[in-house]
């Protein structure tokens, strides 16, 4: 028996011989269906308590028909049968997205989630933004013994929508929102050792 393995669809001519002198055919239509993938997103890493957004965009793509979704762990996610769950982590940890189509065909992706060490916030006051809330720009004013390296603007899905690096000796950023829809957002500040995270509203 031979396999065959094709992308595109395909028209096969079958010819079926009833005696020495009869013969008939008819024509077979193969098609088949686009690989079937799945995209968990793509690593990251984030402070305790956190929000963050798993699954790519999209979170499936080809097989056939509807898709089925399973995140595990569940523990901790919005919803563990959508593409996108939102979760708040405390602990690193390896989420797996199982996609099954309407075939019954199953593919299977991987996401880490690490979580890190956050230096307690009690103390950092010198970490400041005004004025809070904000239509225009927000200064961002920290001690610059913290040694900050970066600035990132989530939005509370945990989507990036802004991510800078620091200049050294720069402890006093004005950052422009105005661009930014009406809403809550968060401020992260960090370097390879600790994180900072704190929250602003654009009016």
């Amino acid at each position: 028996m031979k396999i065959l393995n094709f992308i595109t669809p395909m028209a096969f001519l079958l010819l079926i011989s009833l005696t020495m002198y009869c013969q008939t055919y008819t024509v077979l239509y193969l098609d088949q269906s686009p690989l079937l993938e799945a995209f968990a997103g793509d690593d990251v890493s984030v402070g305790p308590g956190s929000p963050v957004t798993l699954g790519g965009n999209p979170a499936a793509t080809g097989g056939t028909g509807s898709y089925s979704y399973l995140w595990e762990p569940s523990t901790g996610l919005s919803n563990a049968t959508i593409p996108n769950p939102v979760l708040n982590p405390t602990e690193t940890t390896l989420y797996t997205l199982t996609i099954i189509d309407l075939a019954g065909c199953t593919v299977a992706d991987q996401v880490l989630v690490t979580v890190t060490e956050m230096i307690h916030e009690q103390g950092y006051k010198e970490v400041q933004l005004f004025p809070n809330p904000s239509d225009q720009v927000i200064t961002i004013c920290f001690d610059p013994n913290l040694g900050i390296t970066y600035y990132t603007v989530l939005d509370y899905g945990g989507r990036m929508l802004n991510h800078q690096r620091i200049m050294a000796g720069n402890d006093n950023i004005e950052l422009d929102i105005s661009i930014l829809p009406k809403g809550s957002y968060i401020l992260k500040l960090n370097n390879d050792q600790i994180e900072i995270n704190r929250p602003f509203v654009r009016e």
